[in-house]
């Protein structure tokens, strides 16, 4: 959350003339409801088994950029698809760069909503130490990118 998947995401289609979905938007628009509202009138449980549902769906077309939400790859067997499917890239934010981007959002994001901005910090560390193990399954990790050349790079050596 926060570290940038849909904006490197976009950039990365674009660079290798590929679609580019972002999972949570697919989500909202097939359910034609935000993602929000589905946390709050469904609950969590609810949302993830949407979520498995739409990345299994996403999965199976041609060749795609698929940004997915930061827990996505931690529920189910999200994760084993996606490595099966492609190459998945875990971009790694140090944490306080997270912050600074998550705070102004607390109201849009629905896991952080009633976290409040004084408990967010914790909460990006709890976050991140459950997750963690997931995201390193990852076969390109790239730390804080500033160029797609970043992501390019690595991925292009993996490739060859």
């Amino acid at each position: 959350m926060g570290c940038g998947k849909s904006y490197w995401g976009r950039r990365l289609a674009g660079f290798l003339h590929l679609p580019f979905y972002d999972l949570d938007a697919y989500i909202a628009e097939r359910e034609q409801q935000e993602i929000t509202a589905l946390f709050q009138e469904q609950g969590e449980a609810h949302f993830r088994a949407l979520e498995r549902r739409y990345l299994q769906d996403l999965l199976a077309l041609e060749p795609a950029v698929i940004a997915t939400g930061g827990g996505t790859p931690c529920f189910f067997d999200n994760m084993d698809k996606m490595l099966r499917a492609g190459y998945c890239v875990y971009l790694e934010e140090p944490e306080e760069i997270l912050f600074q981007r998550l705070a102004p959002e607390l109201a849009e994001r629905p896991l952080i909503r009633h976290v409040g901005r004084e408990r967010l910090p914790f909460f990006i560390r709890e976050k991140l130490v459950e997750r963690l193990p997931y995201y390193r399954a990852s076969q390109i990790v790239v730390h804080s990118p500033r160029s797609l050349e970043d992501i390019w790079e690595k991925l292009r050596v993996l490739m060859h």
